[in-house]
């Protein structure tokens, strides 16, 4: 898995993850518990939040809590020439990205 983090909308920390099989997934940093910003643990393949212990799978979906509500999308498009733009937010959550 690769990844680059990005913002959207500006000062919303976000990334940008390319899996193994090229599907592309952009997802916000912000843990949908208290909005604490998020750390992609390596060893465990997961977004853990360290505030208070929530645990993301790559999709963004709750694999531990408190956190109960799934990290926010980002939606984009792409260019003729493969560039992705972000232009919106699905289900956003409680930390307004």
């Amino acid at each position: 898995m690769g990844g680059c983090h990005f913002e959207y909308p500006s000062g919303y920390p976000d990334v940008l993850i390319k899996s193994s099989d090229g599907s592309v997934t952009a997802l916000s940093m912000l843990c949908t518990h208290t909005c604490c910003q998020l750390s992609f643990d390596q060893s465990a393949g997961a977004f853990v939040c360290y505030c208070h212990g929530s645990v993301f799978d790559i999709s963004g979906k709750v694999v531990r809590g408190p956190a109960t509500i799934d990290l926010p999308q980002i939606q984009y498009r792409v260019d003729s020439s493969g560039n992705l733009f972000p232009t919106g937010i699905s289900n956003p959550g409680p930390c307004g990205a």
